[in-house]
């Protein structure tokens, strides 16, 4: 998946599982999460090509990807 792709709100709740989740674990992050993380600016915000709230492939990446020490 190209980084500048922009996922809608279900499309990054199941790309962060995908990416980011243990086996057996449940879902790190909720679809209603999400989307309050994004619309209050906590997360950066862009819109889908249907105009929707969404995010980027790379801004998830950012945010879910531990800084090296």
């Amino acid at each position: 998946m190209n980084d500048a792709t922009t996922l809608s709100v279900r499309e990054a709740v199941a790309f962060v599982d995908e990416h980011y989740r243990y086996p057996n674990e449940s879902h790190l992050v909720s679809e209603r999460h999400t989307r309050r993380l994004l619309s209050d600016g906590r997360w950066p915000c862009t819109r889908t090509s249907s105009g929707h709230v969404g995010i980027t492939v790379a801004d998830l990446q950012a945010l879910w990807t531990p800084a090296p020490r």
